[in-house]
């Protein structure tokens, strides 16, 4: 009902960037990310090369499955912002989601852990890949900090156990 209302205001008023911003974040709730993508590359068409328009145009495309398109979006976003810590969680995931990426994406998550030490997700990110490369070791370290700072994340305490049963110690 919402997006319904929404996408009424925006007919009557297509200019009207507070209307198109909310629309785009209501689409992506809805799990609408198409419709999302399309109304943030409306927004970048209003507002071309703003920094928020391009990290909802990367978040949109990353909920929608298109990764070179959201790396695309979130590349200028970090130009602008290089200090931002969204856009340098959402364009490692943009990397980690593309085939042959997975150095970009560790690079962009280490870089995410300095800006932010306390944030676990890039921490956890960082353990799934060192787990895809074979380095459980250091998969191991990244869950364990994730989980001495989040005890309820529900992903790196299942990557961990399972890392945990990998190289036989069950009791932890």
């Amino acid at each position: 009902v919402a997006l319904s209302h929404l996408k009424q205001a925006h007919a009557l008023a297509p200019q009207a960037i507070p209307i198109l911003t909310q629309l785009i974040i209501n689409a992506m709730q809805a799990n609408r990310a198409q419709m999302a993508v399309d109304f943030a590359n409306e927004l970048l068409q209003l507002k071309p090369d703003d920094p928020e328009s391009l990290y909802l145009l990367g978040a949109a495309s990353l909920q929608a499955g298109s990764f070179s398109a959201a790396q695309s979006a979130l590349e200028r976003f970090a130009q602008k912002r290089p200090e931002d810590k969204r856009g340098c969680l959402a364009l490692g995931i943009a990397f980690a989601g593309q085939p042959g990426r997975q150095q970009e994406a560790k690079s962009q998550f280490e870089q995410c852990v300095k800006l932010e030490p306390g944030n676990v997700e890039p921490k956890y990110q960082l353990g799934l890949i060192f787990k895809s490369e074979g380095e459980v070791q250091k998969a191991i370290q990244m869950f364990e900090e994730v989980i001495t700072r989040a005890a309820n994340h529900s992903s790196a305490l299942r990557d961990l156990g399972a890392l945990y049963i990998q190289t036989g110690a069950e009791a932890k």
